[in-house]
Formats: structure tokens, sequence, C-alpha cells
């Protein structure tokens, strides 16, 4: 994937759903919602997108700096504005949780009808 693509899909992601200056999102929280919305995943289209999301946030941690990473945490995000380094640390638990409730959703788009 394009860095350039991948850093709008993330920018969207944390601006589109999260960013809010004064009802604020926990990690935790953000953690959470996503979580739910891929199991909530009705279609292997649906999971395909979280994927893509999922991938552009893998191509950010392995392209961005941890200035950038806490840049984006902070401005799309509304995270960590007192906390260098911990965009980084964010992004890869987001990743690891995102490809956790991929692989418990998936199965349930496999054909069992034999």
């Amino acid at each position: 994937m394009d860095i350039n693509k991948a850093r709008e899909i993330v920018r969207h992601m944390g601006y589109s759903y999260f960013y809010d200056e004064v009802d604020r999102f926990t990690v935790e929280e953000i953690y959470s919602i996503i979580s739910d919305w891929i199991f909530q995943s009705s279609k292997i289209q649906g999971l395909m997108l979280w994927e893509e999301e999922r991938d552009a946030i893998l191509v950010i941690l392995e392209n961005f700096s941890d200035t950038q990473l806490d840049e984006i945490a902070f401005s799309e995000f509304a995270l960590f504005p007192e906390t260098p380094g911990r965009g980084r640390v964010f992004f890869k638990e987001l990743l690891d949780k995102m490809n956790e409730s991929i692989d418990k959703t998936r199965p349930k788009f496999t054909n069992d009808s034999d």
C-alpha cells in the first residue's frame, strides 16, 4: 500500500470516528469500539475493509518516525499530547487488537456446509 494512502486511511479512521476535543475517547475505548465493529462485520467485504485499515496501520508503523506517529495520535485521535513516543505504542497495540479481532471474525465467513 502507498504511504500516502495509508496515512489518509489512518487519518480518516481517527478524525472521523474518534476525534473529539471535549469528550475524548480513552485508548481502551478505541480498542474496544474497533474490535466490536470488526466482530459485527456482516459481510466478507466489511471485514476486508477492516483488513485494509489494519494494513494501513502497519504501513505507517513501518515508515513513520515516532514523532510522526505521535502527531497522528494527537491530531487525529486526540491522544497523548504530553507523552512522546506513545503514538507508536498505541498503533502497535491497535494493530495487535485488530489482528486478533479479524482472526476471530474471519471463520464466520467460511463455508462449513460439507
